[in-house]
């Protein structure tokens, strides 16, 4: 292990054969920083390794304190479990194929990793009152088989495209995982886009289910069911007062088309009710 790439937080564990390895892209979306919370605490989780970041992120926007740049944190955690580890990071700026070739060379060679796991969201025209859909998309298809219980999406292309019609960091991870004989499914919470200044506990809870069937974990729902019943009722109020929110989403529940004004409104009344 090269110190200049590396650096060990607490003793390596010992893991399985055929551990998977999840990786959350924690700069996306709050709801992804949360199912991460979430699954860690599942298996007290804890950092054990930590990736240098200098070679992967810009300078671009960094903030910096009393002369030292705070560049993103990319740590591998592990808990009491020896067939799973984490891995948060931000999405590489820089040599992003140098990033995963990294990543592949550390979890293959010191935590005997085989099938990988990205974990990230979208937003997407659909109402809060309609159940969260997960896309999962595999690299290969001997994975997509045996991986029944997420929801696949067969018309995408995960080499060229993924959910969001382009090309995603998933995306060309799991292409680069293919040279490397390693298994990828991307997963992929789909949420509504009028959520998206305030966050989307029902979109939370769908990915932490989801990843609680494939990756055996325990999780806790008692907070998150609290916070949806409260974000429901909120959402029920502001329709109550709003004759032009309710229109908007009442035919986005329909499946109607609405116009990017009323989009652009929408999001504006929901963030004005709930956070201002």
């Amino acid at each position: 292990m090269k110190k200049a790439n590396f650096r060990l937080l607490n003793e390596l564990p010992t893991f399985k054969k055929n551990t998977s390895l999840v990786i959350f892209w924690n700069e996306t979306l709050p709801v992804i920083r949360k199912v991460f919370d979430q699954v860690a605490l599942s298996f007290q989780a804890k950092p054990f390794c930590m990736i240098n970041p200098d070679s992967f992120h810009s300078m671009d926007g960094v903030i910096v304190s009393g002369n030292v740049a705070a560049l993103p944190e990319i740590s591998f955690w592990a808990g009491q479990r020896d067939d799973l580890i984490l891995l948060t990071s931000a999405q590489p700026q820089l040599d992003y194929f140098g990033f995963f070739s990294l990543v592949f060379d550390f979890a293959v060679k010191h935590c005997n990793v085989e099938t990988i796991y990205t974990v990230d969201s979208f937003f997407n025209v659909c109402a809060h009152s309609a159940p969260r859909s997960l896309v999962a998309v595999y690299n290969t298809e001997e994975l997509k088989t045996r991986m029944h219980p997420l929801t696949l999406a067969p018309d995408i292309d995960i080499i060229s495209q993924g959910p969001l019609n382009r090309p995603s960091m998933s995306s060309f991870l799991a292409w680069a995982a293919i040279k490397r004989n390693l298994q990828v499914v991307n997963l992929w919470v789909m949420m509504p886009f009028y959520l998206s200044t305030i966050g989307d506990p029902m979109g939370e809870r769908a990915l932490l289910g989801n990843l609680e069937k494939v990756l055996n974990i325990k999780a806790d729902y008692t907070l998150l069911d609290s916070l949806i019943t409260e974000q429901y009722s909120g959402i029920e109020l502001l329709c109550s007062r709003s004759v032009d929110a309710c229109d908007i989403i009442d035919r986005i529940a329909n499946g109607d088309t609405i116009a990017e004004e009323e989009s652009a409104l929408l999001v504006n009344e929901i963030e004005d009710f709930f956070i201002k």
